[in-house]
């Protein structure tokens, strides 16, 4: 009889042990949407950013404004070395005989102000500034809003590796699933 009992205990124990794995899975499932709200938007952000490792393969959704930006390739000399690098189409002037193709990226954003004495992404910034960006790369296939619209953005946080020039390099991006413009804006620019 004392067996019998301990034999059940045991199964019992064995029961809600499985069960409880079960329900520890199901916390982990893809349908868990992580939300970058405008209050915490910055600091939720640059988490990412900096730990990519514990986003990938988790659905995010954020809003802010939507843009593509194009960017030369351009071979650069440096102590000899010959590398390539990007620069904004829309940027510093660059000779022609450097730019050796042009690569497009997707972002949703927000305008950062950052005050005096402040960081961001590991960077001091003792004097402030007011021309930085808070957001992530996105990639979307579909029909593409126009720059400068209010989104809502839902994906699959990603690596890939995409070639710049002849090298190809790893990013990370939000490989989205929902790309909706927004007729009410957020907050535009947030303060850190």
């Amino acid at each position: 009889m004392k067996n019998i009992k301990l034999v059940i205990g045991m199964l019992l124990l064995c029961l809600l042990t499985l069960s409880g794995c079960g329900t520890y899975e199901s916390l982990e499932a893809t349908d868990v949407i992580i939300e970058i709200n405008e209050e915490t938007f910055v600091d939720q952000v640059e988490h990412i950013l900096l730990n990519p490792h514990e986003y990938f393969g988790k659905k995010i959704r954020l809003e802010g404004i939507y843009e593509t930006a194009k960017f030369y390739i351009a071979l650069m000399e440096t102590d000899g070395e010959i590398y390539h690098t990007l620069i904004p189409a829309n940027g510093v002037p660059i000779a022609t005989d450097r730019i050796v193709d042009s690569v497009v990226f997707q972002v949703v954003f927000r305008d950062l102000t950052i005050e005096p004495g402040g960081q961001y992404l590991g960077n001091d910034f003792p004097y402030g500034s007011e021309d930085e960006r808070a957001g992530l790369g996105v990639f979307w296939e579909g029909e593409l809003p126009d720059n400068g619209s209010w989104v809502e953005a839902i994906g699959i946080f990603e690596r890939v590796v995409v070639k710049i020039g002849e090298i190809p390099t790893e990013r990370n991006r939000l490989n989205l699933i929902s790309l909706t413009v927004l007729d009410e804006r957020g907050l535009e620019t947030v303060i850190r």
